[in-house]
């Protein structure tokens, strides 16, 4: 099982992490962090990290930087989908994920990560559970790659028994979700 930690490497945290039941640990040395709100520095940003060999992450803000990243970019993982829409729809919960995202995300070979630090910090729970029991499914009708992660930092740190059988709760069968399928070329 694979933990991504955002906080920078040390032996201590490794120490930890190793201790806590998981194999790998990636931290902020490991990956870039996306968060750009426009497109064109989305697709310079994600360039010159791949450059780098590093494993590059997105947290998209709106429904259209998410496709644009899923569609146009070179990165790797999607992550913090769940909360892209403030409000669900009356009839139909809002996950941010939907069908012709799904079936892009295969077909680029992009990897949808749930986040349990958004459980964690969730204003409402229910909601973000919700969302992510819906992506889940349309990941798996879909056969896109998924990783269940802790995206924290050293205080939400779990074990890995305990993200596993979170992960059970929400929908989620095989512990290989909990490994990392990309591993950067460093």
């Amino acid at each position: 099982m694979d933990c991504i930690l955002l906080e920078n490497r040390s032996i201590a945290l490794e120490k930890q992490v190793s201790g806590l039941g998981f194999t790998r640990s990636y931290f902020l040395d490991d990956m870039v962090v996306l968060t750009a709100t426009d497109k064109k520095s989305l697709l310079l940003e994600s360039k010159k990290a791949k450059k780098s060999g590093k494993i590059v992450m997105f947290k998209p803000q709106t429904e259209d930087m998410l496709r644009f990243a899923l569609d146009k970019t070179v990165v790797d993982a999607v992550f913090g989908i769940e909360g892209i829409h403030l409000k669900d729809h009356t009839h139909y919960v809002r996950g941010g994920l939907d069908q012709v995202l799904a079936k892009i995300a295969f077909d680029k070979k992009k990897v949808i990560c749930f986040s349990f630090s958004s459980m964690l910090n969730a204003r409402n729970l229910g909601f973000v559970i919700a969302r992510m029991k819906l992506n889940l499914k349309l990941c798996k009708k879909y056969k896109v790659p998924m990783f269940f992660g802790i995206f924290s930092c050293v205080s939400e740190l779990r074990s890995a028994s305990d993200l596993f059988a979170l992960w059970q709760l929400i929908g989620g069968k095989s512990k290989e979700t909990l490994k990392l399928p990309i591993v950067s070329s460093r």
